[in-house]
C-alpha cells in the first residue's frame, strides 16, 4: 500500500507540474505546494492510507510515532526500511539510467525560465 501510496503522490506531482508550469513567480510555488499538500492530506485520509497508515517516508513515520499512533519499535523498522530501500534506488538509477542519459545526451533538465522553449 505504501507503494500505492507514494506512486500516486509522485503521478499528482507529474500532473500538477505540468499544469503549473507556465505559473511564474510566488503564485506558481503557492499553487504547487498547495496542490502538493492537499494530495499528502488526500492520500492519509483515504482508505490506503487509513489501512497502511500512509508511512510514504521517514518525516511522515516519525510524525506518527511522536502522535503515538505507532510503537517506537515499529518506526524504527520502518524507517530504517524506507532509507534501505531509498538507498538501494539511488544505487540502482545511478548505475544504470544515468549513464544512458550522460552517453544519448537526451536528458538535460533545466531550471531556468528562458529554457522550458
Amino acid at each position: 500500500m505504501e507503494a500505492a501510496s507514494l506512486g500516486m503522490f509522485m503521478v499528482s506531482a507529474c500532473l500538477f507540474g505540468v499544469l503549473l508550469q507556465n505559473v511564474a513567480g510566488l503564485a506558481g510555488r503557492v499553487l504547487g505546494g498547495v496542490a502538493m499538500g492537499l494530495t499528502a492530506v488526500s492520500i492519509i485520509s483515504s482508505p490506503w492510507g487509513q489501512r497502511s497508515g500512509a508511512h510514504m517516508n521517514p518525516a511522515l513515520t516519525l510524525a506518527f510515532l511522536s502522535l503515538g499512533k505507532i510503537a517506537p519499535w515499529d518506526a524504527f523498522f520502518y524507517v530504517v526500511a524506507q532509507f534501505a530501500a531509498a538507498s538501494r534506488e539511488s544505487w540502482s538509477l545511478r548505475y544504470s539510467s544515468v549513464r544512458h542519459w550522460r552517453e544519448s545526451n537526451s536528458c538535460q533538465p533545466s531550471l531556468a525560465p528562458e529554457d522550458r522553449g
